[in-house]
This record gives structure tokens, sequence and C-alpha cells, in this order.
């Protein structure tokens, strides 16, 4: 045990951090010289034929960690500061972000409880009410952070469902589950939520676009047919920009990363 003990405090050390923040630093500068592809050439399998091995049964020295990194990870990722990459979803980290991961890390908070995140969970406070200010909301407005627009738009739906069916939680959405109204290239994450929900995605009710943007007459004909049909309407989720189509980009002569009409890039 103190052999193992000492390996650990051992790893605390600089010179350990100093090889992953090396690796880091070179991925950097390559990168952003345009060195090697964008991405990968390789197939599914055989990446998965990379790292077919049995489950290690031993640690390994950092020093072999860092170089299995270098030469079967990197290499065949994707490499959002390439200058050729588009931006497909996601964006490079801001530099002073990728180091302040090693940060986070080392401190491991668990943000669910204020006990065990005292100061990230006031920061989390601080962050929302600036967002929540920037949007031009009162002082009485609150939030999450969450891991990304999926989980955001999960969260929200919940949030409206327990308003609308405050005893969900206990009893379920019942026979007559209430209905959430959305655009009809709104992104897959709203209907998968409202199925995640127990609502059926059937509830999830598409609203047709004029211009690639919802037509606010049909949605006030959809919102005035479901009452007259007695569903409760829980939400309806607007969208700004749309995922699947280059239209915007299109108008303008841009480049897009999405399905764009004919005679326009994609």
């Amino acid at each position: 045990m103190d052999s193992i003990l000492n390996e650990l405090e051992r790893d605390t050390g600089a010179e350990a951090g100093a090889a992953f923040l090396d690796l880091a630093v070179r991925y950097f500068e390559e990168t952003r010289a345009g060195e090697g592809p964008v991405s990968t050439s390789l197939s599914p399998a055989e990446i998965a034929a990379r790292f077919d091995e049995p489950l290690p049964m031993h640690g390994r020295p950092l020093a072999e960690v860092v170089e299995r990194l270098r030469h079967d990870v990197i290499p065949d990722s994707n490499h959002l500061y390439h200058p050729m990459y588009l931006g497909h979803q996601v964006s490079a980290p801001l530099p002073a972000a990728v180091w302040t991961e090693m940060l986070i890390g080392a401190l491991n908070q668990s943000s669910p409880v204020w006990e065990m995140s005292p100061v990230a969970t006031m920061l989390e406070y601080r962050t929302v009410a600036w967002m929540a200010a920037l949007a031009g909301f009162g002082p009485g407005a609150g939030g999450t952070l969450t891991s990304g627009g999926t989980e955001a738009t999960f969260t929200a739906l919940l949030a409206a469902r327990n308003t609308v069916v405050p005893d969900a939680w206990e009893n379920g959405v019942g026979a007559d589950p209430p209905v959430v109204v959305h655009g009809e290239h709104a992104h897959y994450a709203v209907s998968r939520a409202v199925g995640e929900m127990g609502m059926g995605t059937r509830s999830a009710v598409p609203v047709r676009s004029r211009g690639f943007r919802m037509d606010t007459e049909a949605l006030r004909e959809t919102l005035d047919g479901l009452e007259r049909a007695g569903r409760r309407v829980m939400a309806v989720v607007a969208t700004a920009g749309s995922t699947a189509t280059g239209s915007l980009c299109a108008q303008h002569g841009r480049w897009s990363g999405g399905e764009s009409p004919p005679g326009t890039w994609s």
C-alpha cells in the first residue's frame, strides 16, 4: 500500500503535470500551423481495433500513458484549432479555459450540494445572475448551468411540466399529457425530451415555417386548435436560427455547416 501511495504522490509533482501540459502545447502549435488533416481518415472499425485489448489490471507509468495519448489519441481526434476546421457544432475552447480545466479536475467539486462545492456553487449563482441581467430579466430570475443545449432544453421543459402538471413526479402525466409546441425546424432535442418525460413524442406538435422561421400566424392557429380540442399546452419552444438549414448563410453568401439549398455551400 505504501508503494502505491508513493506512486500517487509522485504524480502530483510538476514534472508529471508538465508532460501533459507539453502534449496540449504541442497540439496547439502543430494544429494552428495547419499540419495534418482536420479529422481522421480511419474507419470506426480501424480505430476500435487500435484499442482492442484486455482490461489493464495494473497501472502504467505516466510516461507510457503520455506516449499512448500522443500516438493513439491525438492524431485521429478532431483538430478544432486547425485553420481548415469549419466549426461544425463544437467550437475550439479558449486556451485559458483549457489550462483552467487542470485546476477544475484537481479540485473536483460536486455542485449538486453547497457543502461539496461552497465556492463553485456561489460562482454558478453569480454567473447565472449575470446572464439573466444580460437577457433583461429581473432580480428574481434564476437558473442553472448545464452541459449543453440538449440538457438545457430538457431542464427547461421539466420546469414547464412541473408548472402545468405539478404532481407529475409522483403520479406521472396521466392519459392526457400536455403538449409542447415547436417550430418544424427545432432541434431533435425537443421531441426527444418530450419522449423522455413520458409524454410521448406525439405530444410534440410542430408548427410550419415561413422562410425557415416559425410562422406566427400558424402558431396562433395551432394554439387555438389545441385549445378547442381541450389540450393543455405546456410550452412553446422558439428557435433562433436552424440547425438543419443554411438559409441565412445562403442569403448572405456564406459557408454553412448544415444542409443548404442548391447553389450554396455546406
